[in-house]
């Protein structure tokens, strides 16, 4: 593989299934609309994300603490993408491979992005949101622990 991790994202705003399951039913089940005072009355549109968004740094220390058997070089983004381009698909399984080929728009977009001048995550507005569930104003900042065990399953 390439044995790198980007070094430059932005921060994490990830939150656990079943935080985000349990704030999407708290509005989607909001009872007397009409009777919430105005300044709690429903936004259109609800993010469900992390109020306490951690550093990419965070990942990055937890992404080499939790995978100490490989040796991992953090890089910028962009030179991240550029070692995804060039990587063999036949010195990886055939699994990852189709990972990678179907991931690299992906990431090739967002590099482009960042070269533009471009913000690569546009902010969000949570306030409302955090007022109508109780479970996302509660919501612990992801921790290493949470990593770790996030970078476990999903193979990484």
């Amino acid at each position: 593989m390439i044995h790198r991790v980007p070094n430059d994202l932005p921060a994490i705003t990830w939150i656990p299934v079943e935080v985000a399951a349990k704030a999407v039913s708290e509005v989607a089940l909001l009872h007397d609309i009409q009777n919430l005072p105005q300044e709690v009355a429903p936004p259109r549109v609800y993010h469900v994300m992390n109020p306490k968004a951690v550093d990419w740094a965070a990942f990055v220390l937890a992404f080499k603490n939790c995978n100490s058997s490989r040796e991992l070089k953090d890089v910028p983004f962009a030179e991240w993408t550029g070692h995804l381009q060039q990587v063999n698909p036949s010195s990886m399984s055939e699994q990852d491979a189709v990972i990678i080929k179907k991931s690299l728009p992906f990431f090739e977009e967002l590099s482009e992005t960042i070269t533009r001048g471009l913000s690569m995550q546009p902010g969000y507005e949570l306030g409302k949101t955090i007022v109508s569930s109780k479970a996302l104003a509660n919501a612990a900042a992801v921790d290493n622990v949470s990593l770790c065990l996030w970078m476990k399953q999903w193979n990484i």
